[in-house]
């Protein structure tokens, strides 16, 4: 006996696509050096639109923009997450990426999301971006979900 396959027809949601036409927003977690940061700072850093300057490679992404203030003068070397988000002394944030160094001495205001660095990496020179903050249990409740789609779906 014959049995026709059913065709299994999938869509990516909307969600999962990610636009570039606009300012791409970026999620980021704060750090335990976030608050570290005045509060002037920190709503700087997260109001302003910054750019992808050419200054992009595995090592990490530089942006120019407004330039955020650390008033503490330095810090102790120590390890570095992917994703992290450093603030050098001349304020413009540097994201650093999966060859980044393996320690670093500038602060660092957060961490984007796996979502976040991901449309990161599809960016060009010229991109703007702009952050958010997210909450660490929201971001890792929407990659659980994101993983369990696509694990699914293939």
């Amino acid at each position: 006996m014959y049995h026709q396959r059913a065709r299994l027809v999938t869509r990516v949601p909307a969600s999962f696509i990610p636009d570039y036409k606009e300012a791409v927003i970026l999620e980021v977690i704060p750090s335990y050096q976030y608050l570290e940061f005045s509060r002037t700072q920190r709503q700087r850093f997260f109001d302003s639109t910054y750019t992808i300057t050419p200054q992009m490679d595995r090592m990490g992404c530089r942006l120019s923009g407004n330039a955020v203030e650390f008033d503490k003068s330095s810090l102790i070397s120590e390890g570095i997450a992917l994703g992290a988000v450093q603030i050098p002394a001349d304020g413009q944030p540097i994201v650093l990426l999966k060859d980044r160094q393996t320690i670093g001495g500038y602060p660092k205001i957060g961490c984007l999301t796996n979502k976040s660095l991901n449309r990161l990496a599809q960016c060009a020179p010229g991109t703007q971006v702009q952050f958010v903050e997210k909450d660490i249990f929201q971001a890792e409740s929407e990659r659980v979900i994101e993983q369990r789609f696509f694990h699914h779906s293939i």
